[in-house]
């Protein structure tokens, strides 16, 4: 276990006023110990008047011995520091030039008999104590999922942590009043040589109150908050109805590709969810084809490979994506599966010119053909490309060289045009 993580290196801080003693004494005379508000106050107050404070949570066996010994040693040097004691959690407030001087004391007591984890936020860009103290409770939550013992946000990772805070929020209220600023583009699978479609893949798009923010953004945070799940069973839906739309506007599309995301994989009831949600709109499972990440296919257990093959023997096709990013799939795509493979746009963009990329593309899709799988290169956008892949044998491909994702109602003009020709 690593002992400590300062997430960023060396923390200066603005040279913000620090307050003196009268400054103290003529406001209040400091909390009681127990008395969480009246912390929270002076806290408030503290960060008013620009002084940089940092909030530490805590959660272990903790006791007042503990308590006593951590406020002694960085006593040394903070200019103001307290706790309160709330069952598991300690909270310690105090001036970011200590941090030396605490991490001499962490190491101390975590080698001792104390299982002790920390999250720390500074809060020169935070605005109160709310902000502070969700801060530092995302950094406990880092500490505990690292399993490491310290974890510091400076000041900028701190209010990125709070900015993402704040759109999870955003995202928890929009999904539980229906989910009606998220909407389903759609991009198009072709054939290569001849420029026909033969798919689509959902994506998911978010504008709350008409203002767009980008997937590369929205869709980490929800996987990070347990909304993913969520987002992708909204996905499956949205898809679903679509397609029985655009079949009844004469579109002959075979399926829609959508992502199936790791917290979807460990639900037990995905199989009857995905389902119901194809019975309502009277579709089978040939019409959708589930993706997974070549991270989740290659990590992923026993467990994993039964639902896998119970979502196969259901019908549906299983696509894996992003292929190329990682090796664990290797050794295991024969136990996946899976009907086609997804080469990852990373190693399409260099294409032609990149020997290394010519190299790695050619070796990874004559292993697909030699499985009998079908392949298809994401992030196609220039002819070379697409040229080149074909005389690869990739088969299929996607991107902006044929079209960027969109809106139900526009994929029905330009799929009319491209079988029309």
């Amino acid at each position: 276990m690593n002992r400590l993580d300062w997430n960023g290196g060396a923390l200066p801080f603005a040279g913000a006023s620090l307050l003196g003693p009268d400054d103290f004494g003529h406001h209040f005379a400091g909390p009681n110990g127990n008395d969480f508000a009246a912390m929270m106050r002076e806290v408030d107050f503290l960060i008013g008047k620009g002084f940089p404070l940092g909030l530490a949570l805590v959660i272990g066996e903790i006791d007042l011995s503990v308590c006593r010994q951590i406020k002694r040693t960085a006593a040394r040097q903070a200019d103001y520091v307290n706790w309160v004691v709330m069952g598991p959690i300690l909270i310690a407030v105090f001036r970011k030039g200590l941090l030396d001087e605490l991490s001499r004391a962490w190491r101390m007591l975590t080698l001792e008999d104390s299982e002790l984890t920390a999250g720390v936020a500074f809060s020169d860009s935070l605005r109160n104590h709310e902000e502070l103290l969700a801060a530092a409770r995302i950094a406990l939550q880092r500490a505990l999922g690292k399993r490491i013992d310290l974890l510091v946000l400076d000041p900028i990772e701190a209010q990125q942590a709070i900015s993402d805070h704040q759109t999870a929020q955003l995202m928890r209220k929009h999904l539980a009043a229906g989910g009606g600023d998220f909407e389903a583009h759609f991009q198009p699978q072709v054939v290569i040589d001849s420029g026909l479609p033969v798919g689509a893949e959902a994506l998911a798009r978010w504008h709350p109150d008409g203002r767009p923010i980008a997937p590369s953004r929205f869709i980490p945070i929800a996987e990070d908050n347990g909304l993913i799940a969520e987002i992708g069973e909204m996905m499956l839906a949205l898809s679903a109805r679509a397609l029985k739309v655009l079949r009844r506007n004469g579109i002959a599309i075979p399926h829609i590709s959508v992502n199936v995301s790791p917290q979807q994989s460990r639900q037990g009831d995905f199989l009857r969810t995905v389902t119901q949600i194809l019975s309502s709109e009277r579709l089978s499972a040939k019409d959708i084809e589930l993706e997974i990440t070549e991270s989740l296919a290659g990590s992923g257990g026993t467990e994993f490979l039964d639902w896998l093959a119970d979502l196969s023997s259901a019908g549906f096709r299983i696509a894996i994506d992003d292929f190329g990013t990682g090796t664990s799939t290797l050794a295991r795509i024969h136990d996946i599966p899976a009907h086609k493979i997804k080469l990852d746009r990373a190693f399409v963009t260099p294409l032609p010119h990149d020997e290394a990329a010519c190299t790695t593309c050619r070796s990874a899709l004559d292993l697909v053909h030699q499985l009998g799988k079908m392949s298809l290169a994401e992030g196609v956008e220039h002819p070379a490309q697409a040229t080149y892949l074909s005389t690869l044998g990739c088969t299929m491909g996607q991107g902006y060289l044929w079209a960027r994702p969109m809106p139900e109602k526009d994929l029905v003009a330009w799929w009319s045009g491209r079988t029309t020709q």
